[in-house]
C-alpha cells in the first residue's frame, strides 16, 4: 500500500472480503479452504489477510465461526455467511458493478486521447 491505498496490480482488504463472503454464500468453510479457493480463482491473499478479514466479518456479524472437530487433526473454525452477510455481499456487488462502469469510462477516455486515430479506429 501507498498513501493508504492500494498497490497497483494487488488485491485490496475489501475486494477479499467480497470474495470472502461470496465464496461463503456458495458454502461453509473454514479458513485454509477459502484461502485454497482464492487461490485458485486467482486471488492473492496471504493466510493472515484472510483471517484477518474473517474476524472482521465475525465481528461485524456478516459471518459466524462454529468449532467443527475433525477427528484426525486439530478443530477448525467453520465460516457460515449471515443474513447480514448477504446484504453486505449484494451492497459490496453493486458498488463493483458501478466502478466498473467507471472505469471502463476511464479506459474509453484513455485510448481516445493517447491511441493514434488509426488504431482507435480499429477497436
Amino acid at each position: 500500500m501507498r498513501n493508504g491505498t492500494q498497490s497497483h496490480g494487488g488485491t485490496g482488504q475489501g475486494e477479499i472480503r467480497q470474495w470472502l463472503l461470496l465464496l461463503l454464500r456458495i458454502c461453509p468453510a473454514h479458513g485454509y479452504d477459502l484461502r485454497s479457493r482464492l487461490q485458485a480463482l486467482g486471488v492473492g491473499a496471504d493466510g493472515a489477510t484472510v483471517y484477518r478479514v474473517l474476524a472482521a466479518l465475525e465481528r461485524d456479524g456478516f459471518v459466524t465461526a462454529d468449532w467443527q472437530e475433525t477427528g484426525t487433526g486439530p478443530d477448525r473454525h467453520v465460516y457460515s455467511i449471515t443474513p447480514g452477510g448477504r446484504g453486505e455481499l449484494d451492497r459490496g456487488a453493486r458498488e463493483m458493478t458501478e466502478r466498473r462502469r467507471q472505469l471502463n469510462r476511464f479506459i474509453k477516455q484513455y485510448r481516445a486521447v493517447t491511441l493514434p486515430a488509426s488504431d482507435s479506429d480499429s477497436r
